[in-house]
C-alpha cells in the first residue's frame, strides 16, 4: 500500500494532478504542489536527524 500511494504521489506530481487521499481520518485533496511540499518537508526533517 506504501508503494502505491507513493506511486500515485509520483504520477501526480508528474502529471500537474491532485490525489484524494486521508490524513487523520479526514479525506483530503492533495495538489501536486502539496505533495511536493510534503516531500521535501519530510526530506529536512529526515537529514537533521542523520549524525
Amino acid at each position: 500500500m506504501q508503494r502505491a500511494g507513493r506511486s500515485a504521489e509520483d504520477l501526480a506530481i508528474r502529471t500537474n494532478t491532485a490525489i484524494i487521499t486521508m490524513i487523520d481520518g479526514k479525506v483530503v485533496r492533495l495538489t501536486a504542489e502539496e505533495i511536493i511540499k510534503r516531500l521535501e518537508a519530510t526530506r529536512n526533517i529526515s537529514e537533521s536527524t542523520v549524525p
